[in-house]
This record gives structure tokens, C-alpha cells and sequence, in this order.
């Protein structure tokens, strides 16, 4: 038992990181929440008066839902392959999902991609379980990305990472119609790993 006057026992925080080379093994769709989406929402929300939907334009549309930086380089979310590595912590016994999430991060915003020309993959959806429509997103068939990864160094061994990254990449996935959302785009495999 602690004594008021007794100090604290600290947690030795030890960060190490590692960079990690993916490339994909399937193709990559995404599918960015639109600006003009964002609008018609607030729109709604704050009263404003509601226009009638123009016709769709399938040409803007896809291009809509890719991940651009500043430099107009094509990327995807650090927080999709985070997520990705967390939920493939569930093929792991001996670590909870929810331990991971604070074992390890997937530095930084955006990751950039270095990809082949992205086009545009028409798919049937259906909306609000009654609907169906088309939903047009960018693909890419070809696609790499650097993974700058900060972890815990008593919680998660290097080992232990390359493990999650390789499970996340084969079972679970990143972007649209991934393998955690019943489809098989997103898949990937380690390409190169350089420890920092």
C-alpha cells in the first residue's frame, strides 16, 4: 500500500521507432468524405435554404475522394493503417485492442503515396439498406506508402510491430471495400523495414 508521502513509482517511457516500407498486394480504393458533402450537412443543420441536387458529375466525383497533401500528391491517412494494425491486434492472443491503441502510432497526417495513375472504379452501393446507387471512387492499382512508426519499447517489441503490420496488411487492410469490410481491396505486405 502507497503512503500519502510515499512518491509516486514513474513509467519509464521508451519510444522507439522504426520506418516501414508497404507495398500493396491488391488495389487500393478510397473514398474521402467530400467538401461538397460536408456542406450539404451544415447546410441542413444551420437551416439554411436547401437548393435541389444538381445532376451528378461521376468525373468530379471520384476525383472528390482522394487524399491529396499540399503538394498534390496522392495519400491516405496515417489513422487507416492505424486502425488497420489495431484491428488485426484481434488475431494476436495476449494483447487486448485496446492496449494497442496506445502501444503504437502511425506518425504523422497524410502518407504519401507513390502509385500508379489513379482512375475511376464504378461499384453498385446501397443506401440506407433500400437504395441502390453507384458510387464512383478513385483507385489505384499500383501503390506503396512509408509507414513512420513511434512505439512503445516496453509494451511492443520491433518484432512484434512487422508481425501486426504483416496480419493488418493480409486479414485486414486499408482504404474502401478492405478485408475487414468484406471485400479484397487494400491488401498489402512489408516491403522494406529501417529501424531510427
Amino acid at each position: 500500500m502507497v503512503k500519502a508521502n510515499d512518491a509516486p513509482a514513474l513509467y519509464g517511457l521508451k519510444i522507439g521507432k522504426i520506418v516501414v516500407t508497404v507495398r500493396g498486394t491488391s488495389p487500393l480504393l478510397v473514398n474521402r468524405f467530400p467538401e461538397t458533402a460536408i456542406q450539404q450537412i451544415e447546410a441542413s443543420q444551420t437551416g439554411t435554404a436547401k437548393t435541389k441536387k444538381a445532376p451528378r458529375n461521376p468525373e468530379l466525383e471520384w476525383h472528390a475522394t482522394r487524399y491529396l497533401d499540399r503538394q498534390e500528391r496522392d495519400c491516405l491517412p496515417a489513422a487507416a493503417f492505424k486502425e488497420s494494425m489495431v484491428r488485426a491486434v484481434s488475431y494476436i492472443d495476449g494483447m487486448p485492442m485496446t492496449e494497442a491503441r496506445g502501444a503504437f502510432f502511425v506518425d504523422g497526417d497524410l502518407v504519401p503515396l507513390r502509385c500508379s495513375e489513379p482512375y475511376c472504379h464504378r461499384s453498385r452501393v446501397v443506401l440506407n439498406r433500400k437504395t441502390t446507387s453507384i458510387a464512383y471512387r478513385a483507385c489505384y492499382e499500383e501503390w506503396e506508402a512509408d509507414l513512420s512508426i513511434s512505439y512503445q519499447e516496453n509494451v511492443v517489441t520491433v518484432e512484434q510491430i512487422i508481425n501486426i503490420i504483416e496480419l493488418a496488411g493480409y486479414a485486414v487492410g486499408v482504404g474502401a471495400w478492405r478485408p475487414s469490410c468484406k471485400g479484397q481491396f487494400g491488401r498489402f505486405e512489408i516491403k522494406k523495414t529501417a529501424q531510427s
